[in-house]
């Protein structure tokens, strides 16, 4: 049964009710890996611009740098 309380959605699944951020969460947890990348401090800034300027996010510019590299 799906349930709206305000800004939050709850599903109740077998008699357990979960938010919409709980279920994103689960099924993230199943269909990617995550991986934490470590730069020093102000060089994500500088990814991020590099990222804007060619319109992309900061994760597709990194996916697509490291792709084009190997």
């Amino acid at each position: 049964m799906i349930q709206n309380v305000g800004i939050y959605v709850y599903w109740e699944v077998e008699g357990m009710a979960r938010t919409q951020t709980e279920r994103k969460n689960e099924w993230n947890a199943k269909v990617y890996d995550r991986i934490t990348v470590m730069v020093q401090a102000g060089e994500r800034e500088i990814l991020k611009a590099a990222a804007e300027k060619e319109k992309k996010t900061v994760n597709r510019f990194i996916l697509e740098s490291i792709t084009t590299a190997h």
